[in-house]
């Protein structure tokens, strides 16, 4: 995999080849973890920013997100995550949010943590899309007919979306893991709320 990926850092076209596409998949399944997390390195680092590429390799991600090794579960998230983070409107953005959430409950703490943080970055950071949520003129809002910006309700509506696609796979199943994920949000504010109020009555006993 080493050798292929410097191949490949000369020429991503390669990975389009019939023969190294074939190699790929066999090394995806490869009987050693360490091997099957190499393989899915080396491609997830172009396919990140190139849509075709995950077009082509997607379902040999979504079935290493569920591989028995922790390190090659984890690198898919880290995949997935960076396609989220950095492509909202990806064709792939529902089923890879759908992916994510069903590994809110893992068993190891490290990727329970990712997958939160993800979600924390991607939904619900303060960031432009949150601050200005209901930042419009009175003009706006009428032709909107609603008092959210565009870029806020698309937001609500890709929540929305993934929820629903959960729902499809047992509506018990979506309500845990959304649950789930918001204790999980509001526990990590609360710690970061503890320790802000630790550090103001530290600096007021100076």
């Amino acid at each position: 995999m080493k050798a292929l990926g410097g191949i490949i850092q000369s020429d991503t076209s390669v990975l389009s080849n019939e023969g190294v596409l074939e190699t790929i998949k066999m090394r995806f399944r490869d009987k050693s973890s360490a091997v099957r997390e190499a393989s899915v390195d080396v491609i997830g680092k172009y396919a990140i920013t190139d849509p075709e590429l995950i077009s082509t390799y997607y379902q040999h991600f979504r079935d290493r997100i569920n591989d028995s090794g922790l390190s090659v579960r984890k690198r898919v998230i880290k995949i997935f995550r960076e396609i989220c983070l950095g492509n909202p409107n990806h064709p792939r953005y529902i089923d890879i949010c759908v992916q994510l959430l069903r590994h809110v409950n893992e068993t190891n703490d490290g990727v329970r943590r990712l997958v939160t943080q993800t979600f924390e970055d991607i939904w619900f950071t303060d960031g432009p899309v949150m601050r200005n949520r209901a930042k419009m003129t009175k003009e706006q809002r009428k032709e909107a007919n609603s008092n959210f910006t565009e870029d806020f309700r698309d937001l609500v509506q890709q929540i929305v979306d993934v929820i629903g696609k959960l729902l499809e796979s047992g509506a018990e199943n979506a309500i845990s893991a959304v649950v789930d994920l918001i204790t999980q949000l509001l526990t990590t504010e609360g710690k970061k709320k503890k320790k802000s109020d630790q550090a103001y009555l530290a600096f007021l006993r100076l």
